[in-house]
């Protein structure tokens, strides 16, 4: 008889209890730790993924398989999915980007990932997952001017720190251009329409007269208003004006999708608009103004009532 020899069989029971060993020593199930976006969350973007973070890494065929939706858009065949850090997070991606919410009421999504997820040792999820959450809705708010920005700028001096400010030329016969700056909100994922809205408190001599049509155009001011603004490039064809109904006490309203569309598309923050007329002086040595309510009022309420101050009424994609 054939005699297996001692140190052989010693190499063979370790081998074979540290197999039963690793079979045995991990019993923990794996849990979800964090989820993005969270249950009852609201304001999913396009671009954003669905992000799952395991207590342990997972296998990535048993998440697959274990996902679920009936969502337009979230099912199965209509995602992708990514690993990272081992293992234990998953990006699950749609293909096509989900829909916003065309009105003001929530859009809501919703997927599962069931017990079927399994751990490298085969331990199932301890506890199935549900998150219902919403994407961006359309939002209709009126936002104030920027006190910072508001103002008159002559080619030599601005201003930007009076209730009021003037736009037509004055007793020297210089050029005034006046300024609206208009923050989008920090929350928006996209900019669909905006209409700007402000009084006239006052008017003296006679500038549509003497200086022809009124211009309202999109402007760049960089970091601050200065003198430089007085000239800086218009950034699309201006909005013309003849005066009509411009007395003291009118408000006046303009459409300006277009250009709030295209400062969101292009990556700028905020929608600012230059006011000024055809001609720079009439040359009369008088001042031929009109005074435009600046938000700079709102720290006067007793002459001028909040109501008076100018506003961009902006239609957008927020949560």
């Amino acid at each position: 008889m054939y005699r297996i020899p001692w140190t052989v069989l010693g190499l063979l029971t370790l081998l074979v209890l540290a197999a039963c060993g690793n079979q045995s020593s991990d019993a923990t199930p794996p849990s979800v730790v964090s989820v993005y976006p969270a249950d009852g969350a609201h304001g999913f973007k396009h671009g954003d993924a669905i992000t799952l973070t395991f207590s342990e890494p997972v296998d990535p065929i048993s998440v697959m398989e274990a996902y679920r939706s009936d969502d337009e858009g979230l099912k199965p065949d209509q995602v992708t999915f990514a690993f990272a850090d081992g293992g234990k997070k998953v990006y699950i991606r749609p293909v096509q980007p989900l829909l916003y919410s065309p009105t003001d009421a929530y859009l809501y999504y919703a997927f599962e990932l069931g017990r079927e997820v399994t751990d490298r040792a085969g331990n199932p999820l301890a506890a199935p997952l549900r998150v219902r959450f919403s994407t961006m809705r359309t939002l209709t708010t009126n936002l104030p001017s920027e006190r910072s920005f508001d103002g008159s700028a002559s080619a030599s001096v601005a201003q930007n720190d009076l209730p009021v400010f003037m736009v037509g030329d004055n007793l020297s016969d210089e050029g005034i251009r006046g300024f609206f700056s208009f923050a989008f909100p920090e929350e928006a994922d996209g900019v669909l329409a905006a209409r700007l809205r402000f009084y006239v408190s006052g008017l003296t001599g006679d500038p549509f007269g003497g200086l022809g049509l009124l211009s309202l155009e999109p402007v760049d001011l960089g970091e601050a208003l200065d003198a430089a603004d007085y000239l800086t490039p218009a950034l699309a064809v201006a909005i013309t004006d003849a005066g009509t109904g411009w007395t003291a006490g009118s408000y006046h309203e303009y459409g300006v999708s277009d250009w709030a569309v295209a400062a969101w598309n292009e990556g700028r923050s905020r929608l600012q608009i230059r006011l000024r007329f055809d001609q720079e002086s009439d040359g009369d040595g008088a001042n031929d103004v009109v005074y435009l309510v600046a938000q700079d009022a709102e720290d006067i309420p007793d002459q001028i009532g909040p109501e008076y101050l100018p506003v961009l009424e902006l239609t957008y994609y927020g949560p």
